[in-house]
């Protein structure tokens, strides 16, 4: 794909966003036919222009339309509001800091670089799909046991802290 290209594909995903969340496309978006619309724009994307690494200039304009019906507040028919969706996005940024830790050490210890070196396609998504419940779990812990409660303690520290910082902050003589 040219840059050309991706400048002026990225423009109008720019307006279509802008248009999305300015509250315009509120009641087309977030009905039933959206919400099949950016289901089957995700999994073409995803079934009908494979690899996933060099992608294709379709792809851009489909993963468009599911993410503008997305950002404009349709959850999919309950799916990105039912609860496990919830947990997972409350344990996402521990997925970003031990996805790759967790796959390293499955391709690293379980499976052994020479025998993932002559995996098939299918065969590093099922080490993936086998390693994601530990990691899951994992996460989930993290979540509870590291990032928690310091988000717990925020109100009693910032309380603490206001008024030392206002003593600080207010001009001489005032």
């Amino acid at each position: 794909m040219s840059v050309l290209a991706i400048f002026f594909f990225m423009m109008g995903f720019d307006g279509m966003l802008g248009w999305a969340l300015s509250g315009t496309l509120g009641g087309i978006v977030v009905g039933a036919p959206a919400a099949v619309a950016a289901i089957g724009c995700l999994a073409g994307a995803v079934l009908l222009f494979p690899p996933a690494d060099r992608p294709n200039i379709l792809t851009l304009p489909l993963l468009t339309v599911a993410f503008v019906i997305i950002a404009a507040g349709n959850d999919l028919g309950g799916v990105l509001s039912a609860r496990p969706s919830r947990r997972l996005g409350e344990v996402s940024y521990s997925l970003y800091l031990l996805h790759g830790i967790a796959l390293f050490v499955a391709f690293k210890f379980v499976v052994g670089y020479g025998r993932a070196a002559s995996l098939p396609a299918w065969g590093h998504w099922a080490v993936i799909l086998s390693t994601t419940p530990l990691l899951v779990i994992l996460c989930c812990l993290s979540y509870e046991l590291i990032e928690l409660p310091p988000i717990r303690w925020t109100p009693a520290v910032s309380a603490w802290l206001q008024p030392r910082w206002l003593k600080f902050g207010s001009p001489a003589g005032a």
